[in-house]
């Protein structure tokens, strides 16, 4: 199987890593920094900023042509993310993708109505204009539901959310007796007091999670997913996919810094980056990413491909990258000395991005004892 990516995916790639690069200023993500620092995240996301990446267009890669996307693929989407991490940001791609797959998931539900409910949601979140979250659940998880006409009210604190205060739309997906049902929960219906999201501090300083409490608050029901055999769902899965992506984006610019740190510092008259040690420790570093690159674009190309394999993939990519590539970006910052240990260096910004990702949804852990199990 071919692990490179198509002219069309790596013309994506390309396209996202040259906007960031010329957009992305240093002052603006030190101001995100420093907001963090007194008190809170910054009140919302550069929107204008934010705006400008949406009409690039590469956040419709997971819509197939026939709705206006770009017809790539989850393999698409992890091409963007890959491509997202360097200059690190504040920007919410990994989340508007993440959220995106809850309603994509339903585009091949029996109802059709139920289908265009999820493609309206879809187009909303990936047109930039209306920030989104998701999470999966099981009923009985400290939730109190009822039903109403159209789908159900909610009441339940949910932790940790990815969003801040500019959060608008959530999803929640509803496992039950019954099957997995899809709700959709739009900030700007809600009755008074019915939505309330506090952010919390965690080890990112450029993303926020936070704390999402309902109470009684109304969800329209978009949709039934199907029943999967698998371990974990498809939605699970692909969510592994994306966080794998975006990992061994981390790791692919830690690398790129720290070569191009090596070759100008240097050490007894020489640079740094003629020293054996400081090779093989790049060498191991490269390594790592380009294995766990390897791993990410297969499980991608398992789910555009219909391919069984997926299922072990998927948790394959997440497990190698959230161990990883981690330790990637802590070696990247021994290898530029004393300058990689101070708070004024970026290297630390990647390293609590990596550090945070590696947790998101299912934990290594889990995964490593459903792998074993699978292998058994």
């Amino acid at each position: 199987m071919d692990f490179l990516l198509s002219e069309d995916q790596k013309a994506v790639s390309d396209l996202v890593s040259s906007f960031l690069k010329g957009e992305v200023k240093a002052e603006v993500v030190r101001k995100a920094v420093q907001q963090v620092e007194e008190g809170g995240f910054l009140p919302e996301t550069d929107r204008k900023l934010w705006q400008k990446f949406s009409e690039l267009g590469v956040l419709g890669g997971l819509l197939p042509e026939s709705l206006g996307g770009l017809g790539l693929g989850l393999l698409s989407a992890s091409a963007v993310l890959e491509a997202s991490s360097s200059p690190i940001h504040n920007l919410p791609i990994f989340q508007t993708l993440s959220a995106a797959l809850l309603p994509l998931a339903l585009l091949q539900a029996d109802s059709e109505s139920a289908g265009k409910k999820a493609v309206e949601a879809a187009a909303r979140i990936l047109s930039g204009k209306d920030f989104a979250s998701g999470i999966l659940l099981s009923q009985g998880e400290g939730l109190e539901l009822q039903s109403v006409e159209g789908g159900i009210a909610l009441s339940g604190e949910f932790f940790p959310v990815l969003g801040s205060e500019t959060l608008k739309l959530f999803f929640v997906s509803l496992e039950g007796d019954e099957g997995t049902k899809l709700y959709l929960f739009d900030r700007d219906v809600q009755p008074e007091g019915a939505w309330h999201f506090e952010e919390e501090s965690t080890v990112d300083l450029l993303r926020s999670y936070g704390a999402l409490s309902f109470v009684e608050a109304k969800g329209v029901f978009l949709g039934e997913l199907r029943d999967s055999d698998s371990s974990l769902t498809m939605l699970e899965l692909s969510d592994c996919v994306l966080t794998a992506a975006e990992l061994c984006g981390l790791g692919q610019a830690a690398v790129a810094m720290t070569l191009e740190y090596v070759k100008t510092r240097e050490q007894f008259n020489r640079p740094v980056g003629t020293f054996q040690a400081i090779q093989h420790k790049l060498a191991d570093m490269h390594l790592a990413v380009e294995q766990g690159l390897a791993l990410t674009r297969f499980a991608a190309r398992c789910f555009d491909e219909g391919d069984a394999q997926f299922e072990s993939a998927a948790m394959a990519a997440k497990l190698f990258a959230a161990e990883h590539i981690p330790l990637v970006i802590e070696q990247a910052i021994q290898a530029h000395g004393g300058i990689g240990f101070t708070f004024e260096h970026d290297l630390h910004l990647y390293l609590r991005r990596a550090q945070a990702q590696a947790m998101v949804g299912n934990d290594p852990r889990e995964l490593s004892q459903l792998l074993a199990v699978q292998y058994e």
